[in-house]
Formats: structure tokens, C-alpha cells, sequence
């Protein structure tokens, strides 16, 4: 156990050591212009490090990556190598990284080109794929601190080989058997995605605990760090969080696929402010077993999940077809015993893309949830979505559900059964302050837990606010014109396009989706156009929160942040969200920049 009061050179130690993991060639020799002179590192500033192959190799997609390494055309270890250059790159410019760990990776590497040479065939459809994860995953011999500074320090020792299994086959998947480790050895994720052919290479930024919609952290304490890790197509606006590390990371291109988790957003938040795609699951469909979380077991059915983010929906779809194919129910009990439905992907997919008269579609749109209203470059967004579903020949009605305020308060009320009481422990350890990020949840001290009453008065309300959703939608079947209910959900992701930094305070659009369980996909749409998104005279604000969103939206100091939108199914319907987000992926782009904000906003 760390003394109390040792934080700070806990934390300047830790920045050392990753440092130290990054070979010396590799560094930086001075820093990069300041936000306000270059907003945008995404391109040339980061690639003049790298390359001609690098460049190639790392602005590849994972899905064209891994047709290339499976038929021997790209190496493991060269294609690895060049992610790691790009990540260390990134990590420099923008604290991403909570571990790295090159050397183990690129053994790994080595053993995958070797099973090559000696096979002439890949391990595994991911064959040589670098893959992040976010830092509440556990890797053997690494460290899970989820941004807790008293957790540094608590990597496992698992025994099982680093090397792949030469011969992994449908009756025996894994090379790294999860049955024979303990969870906190290795998440059972990891171990799939290593049977696959996949190689973890680092780990990502979380904020404290992993709880909260920026990420910030007493690892990167501000000052002398920007009050939030920063989105690198625009460092005046937050990257988000809880997965913001894992965001930045893809977006500066330092990793061609990763994983993050989603209670509230961490997810689909990061994905939309960061210009990436990304995937919330419902519960049981990917395995969860082994991934670290504050509060575990303080209450069911809240929603707590691990999905993938991407570059596009075929490199998060692609990663949830193969995971599924490893058969995760039989490592992980809580996983619903459900392969990927190619019929159903394939079948939506088909009527999506063709919307005849017969067989079209209907969207029901969230314009607002009735607590804050989105800012113009989301209203602008939304429009090009209702443009690009229309124009594909389908409809699309107004989404009126139960009032989101009382889904939004139930799912934060969830998370402080114990009252805070493990956060507060794990911060006192080493003297570690709260954040301010997250004092105003987790308060200054520990409070009265809630009663077993408490509990069970919780999940009825959740319950019967299930109930009264679900009705609703099966209530929309009179409206749509095609006999159904509406086949999915258009909504914001956010208020903002992009909040400065320190400003993200509302997760409202995501959080009820938690409660829900629904399955969901963020897609890229737009940018923010300093000239185009700007609010009409007259705005009267909805309440408190509504009237900050208003009054902190900077057209000028956002301009060229990335707008993304949720596409939202039901209950395990991630090959129908997947579906619709591919066709909607690329039917905004034909789209293109005619959207425009209409309506008084």
C-alpha cells in the first residue's frame, strides 16, 4: 500500500516509465505548436515522423489490414511495428496511453509471421492486427489501473505461453485458455482476440475510475495538462471519455481497431466527438468477463458494456463477427449463447440499401430529449441523416418515447449504491484528489449506501420504465406507413459537436440507451462550419442545463470538430444497427455538405 500523500510522485514515476517504453528513436526532440496556432494533428504534423510504409501501412483500414496480412502480403511484425511508431508518436502529442508494452507485442508478432512461414496460412482471420484497449482490460503482466493512481503497480503474473496456438480449431479456440485464469489475469476478450491472431500493443487513457465524460486524470494532472485530453482534430475540444484515450489514439491513426467500455457513453461519446465508429452492445452479447469496473455487482441490468471503435462500420462490424464466432458463452457465463446472424446483417442490410416501395424502412427521429437541445452542428447532422435516409427511398416519423429525464435519472442513480464508499478507499490510499471532474458525482467523502429496499425500488422503476419504452415503440407501428414499428432510432449522441475543454456536462442522450439496453452505432456525419452553425435569434432555453449548453456553444473555437449521430435498435439487435449504420455511412457521404440547419434553434 502507497503512503498517503504520495500521488504526485506516483504519477510523475508512472509518466516516466511509458516514456522509458518508448524506444529513444522514437521521441520526440521538441514539442508540437500550440492548439491555438494548429487545432488539427491528425494528418501531416504526426506522419512527417513516419515513413512512406508506415504512412500506408497505418492510414489502412483494419478490415483492408487484415486482407493482408492473412495472405502473407503484409508481415505481422511489420504492420505491428508501424502502429506502435505511430501510437508512441501519438502519446507524445497527446497523453493517449496508459501502458505500453512494444516488446512482448512484437514477440508476439515474430510468432505469428513464424506460424506463417512454417503453415502458409494465418493463425487466425485478425492475423496480425494491432488492436488497443482501453485501460480496464486486463492483459497478462500489465497493469489495470482504470486511472486510479494506488492500483499502479498491480499487473498479474499469468503463466500461459506468449506464444499463439498453432492449431486453434472450433472445438478448441484458444490458444490462451480463459478457463484456465483467473479474471484478473487476462479478460476473456483479450484471450479470444489473441486465439484470433489479434495483438494488444497498448493500453488507453481512462479518466479516474474510468467514470466520466472526459478524460482526466491525477496521472496527467492539470496544470501542467490541458484540463481534458484533448481531440486531435481539435485540441481546443475534448477527445470525451471515459474511453477519450482509446478515441484519440484512432483518430491520430495510432491504432487500426480498439475496445472501449460504455455505462453512459464511453463509447458512443469518445466515437462521435473523435469522428469514429463505434459500437455499444447490449448486454451478454460480448464477453465481460475479467474487465475491471468501479462498483461491480452493485446492481444488475445496468447496462455496463465492452463494444469496439473503428474507422468505419465493416472494422467494427468485421471484429464483432469474429469474436462471436469464438463462441464466447462458453468462457464467459453471462454471454447469451447467440452466434453472429449473417442472415439478419445481410437481409437489412439488402432492404436498406434499396428501399423499394415494398420492403422500405422507417426511422423514428429524436429532434431533443426535452432537457437539452442540440447545438447547430447536431441539428445540421441530423438533417443530413433524414436527407440520406429519405433519399434512399425510406420514411421517417418524430420519436415522442417516455421522458428521458426519468430514464437518465435512474441509470446515474445506479452507479452509487455502496455510496461512493470503493471510490473514496481507492483515491485514499495515496491522497489522490477527486477530479473535479467527478467530485460533483462521487462527492468529497463517502455517503449513507443505499438499502436492500433502495435496490429493489430502483430496479422496478427501471423495469416498468422498460415496460413504458417498449410500448411506445410498438405503438409507432400506426404511424410508420409499413405495418412495423419503427426499425430504428435517429438521435444525437450529444448536444455538442464538440465541448471546449472542461465543458462536457450532459450524457443524457446516451445514458438512457444504458438503462434501456439497446443495442447502438455511432457514425461519423459532419463537421462543425464556423460559418453555417450558428443559432437563430430568440433562443429560449428548456431549463438550467439547456441554457449553459446554449450560452458555452463557440462557433469559432469548434470549428472542424467531427459530428457524429446514434443509430439505435432494440435488445440485441447489433447485426441490425450494424446493418443500418454501413448503409448510412456511406449514403451521408453522398450527402455530402448540403445539410443545413433549418428551424429556429
Amino acid at each position: 500500500m502507497s503512503e498517503k500523500s504520495a500521488w504526485p510522485e506516483i504519477a510523475r514515476k508512472k509518466r516516466e516509465a511509458l516514456l522509458n517504453e518508448i524506444p529513444e528513436k522514437w521521441r520526440l526532440t521538441s514539442g508540437i505548436p500550440p492548439a491555438q496556432e494548429q487545432k488539427d494533428i491528425t494528418g501531416l504534423l504526426i506522419e512527417q515522423y513516419l515513413s512512406p510504409t508506415e504512412v500506408e501501412i497505418t492510414n489502412s483500414d483494419a478490415a483492408f489490414i487484415v486482407e493482408k496480412t492473412t495472405a502473407g502480403a503484409w508481415k505481422a511484425r511489420e504492420v505491428l511495428e508501424a502502429f506502435c511508431h505511430r501510437a508512441a508518436l501519438a502519446h507524445q502529442m497527446l497523453p493517449c496511453l496508459h501502458e505500453i508494452f512494444f516488446t512482448d507485442a512484437l514477440a508476439e508478432a515474430d510468432a505469428l509471421d513464424t506460424h506463417y512461414r512454417t503453415h502458409g496460412q494465418p493463425l487466425g482471420p485478425l492475423h496480425g492486427l494491432p488492436i488497443s484497449l482501453k485501460d480496464q482490460l486486463n492483459i497478462r503482466n500489465v497493469d489495470t489501473t482504470t486511472g486510479i493512481l494506488s492500483l499502479i503497480g498491480n499487473r498479474t503474473t499469468n503463466h500461459a505461453s506468449s506464444s499463439p496456438s498453432p492449431s486453434p480449431s472450433p472445438s478448441s479456440p484458444l490458444s490462451h485458455n480463459p478457463t484456465t485464469q483467473s479474471p484478473t489475469s487476462e479478460s476473456t476478450l483479450v484471450t479470444l482476440l489473441r486465439s484470433l491472431g489479434a495483438i494488444p500493443y497498448v493500453k488507453t487513457a481512462t479518466p479516474t475510475a474510468s467514470f466520466a465524460s472526459d478524460t482526466s486524470s491525477n496521472l496527467f494532472p492539470s496544470p501542467p495538462f490541458p484540463p481534458a485530453l484533448q481531440n486531435p482534430h481539435n485540441r481546443l475540444t475534448s477527445a470525451g471519455g471515459s474511453s477519450g484515450g482509446e478515441a484519440a489514439l484512432l483518430a491520430l491513426r495510432g491504432s487500426p481497431l480498439g475496445f472501449g467500455s460504455d455505462i453512459g457513453g464511453s463509447i458512443r461519446g469518445p466515437a462521435a466527438l473523435c469522428g469514429l465508429v463505434g459500437l455499444k452492445p447490449s448486454q451478454g452479447r460480448l464477453p465481460f468477463l475479467g474487465i475491471e469496473r468501479l462498483g461491480d455487482g452493485q446492481a444488475a441490468g445496468v447496462g455496463f458494456v465492452v463494444g469496439p471503435l473503428g474507422r468505419a462500420v465493416r472494422d467494427v462490424g468485421l471484429v464483432v463477427r469474429e469474436v462471436l464466432g469464438r463462441e464466447p458463452w462458453r468462457w464467459d457465463p453471462d454471454v447469451v449463447e447467440m452466434g453472429w446472424r449473417g442472415e439478419v446483417f445481410e437481409g437489412v442490410r439488402r432492404r436498406a440499401e434499396r428501399g423499394e416501395r415494398d420492403e422500405r424502412l422507417c426511422f423514428g427521429v429524436l429532434r431533443d430529449d426535452g432537457v437539452v437541445r442540440p447545438q447547430p452542428p447536431v441539428r445540421r447532422a441530423m438533417e443530413m441523416v433524414v436527407k440520406a435516409v429519405e433519399g434512399l427511398g425510406h420514411r421517417v416519423v418524430e420519436w415522442q418515447p417516455p421522458d428521458h429525464r426519468k430514464a437518465i435519472s435512474l441509470q446515474f442513480s445506479c452507479w452509487l449504491h455502496d455510496g461512493a464508499e470503493e471510490f473514496h478507499h481507492l483515491l485514499s490510499q495515496t491522497g489522490e484528489p477527486a477530479p473535479p471532474t467527478l467530485a460533483g458525482t462521487f462527492g468529497n467523502s463517502p455517503t449513507t449506501p443505499s438499502s436492500v429496499q433502495d435496490v429493489q425500488a430502483h430496479n422496478r422503476a427501471t423495469r416498468a420504465y422498460r415496460a413504458d419504452y417498449l410500448t411506445y415503440w410498438r405503438s409507432t407501428a400506426s404511424l410508420t406507413g409499413t405495418g412495423r414499428p419503427v426499425d430504428a432510432i435517429i438521435a444525437p449522441t450529444s448536444p455538442y459537436a464538440s465541448p471546449l475543454l472542461g465543458k462536457m456536462k450532459y450524457v443524457g442522450y446516451t445514458a438512457a440507451y444504458n438503462l434501456l439496453d439497446y443495442s447502438v452505432c455511432v457514425i461519423p456525419v459532419t463537421k462543425a462550419e464556423k460559418d453555417v452553425d450558428r443559432y437563430e435569434d430568440g433562443f429560449e432555453a428548456l431549463g438550467e442545463q439547456d441554457r449553459v449548453c446554449f450560452e458555452e456553444y463557440d462557433a469559432e473555437a469548434i470549428d472542424g470538430a467531427p459530428v457524429g449521430l446514434q443509430i439505435i435498435g432494440g435488445r440485441l439487435q447489433e447485426e441490425k444497427v450494424l446493418a443500418l449504420a454501413e448503409v448510412l455511412e456511406k449514403a451521408v457521404k453522398d450527402v455530402g455538405q448540403q445539410g443545413r440547419p433549418v428551424g429556429k434553434l
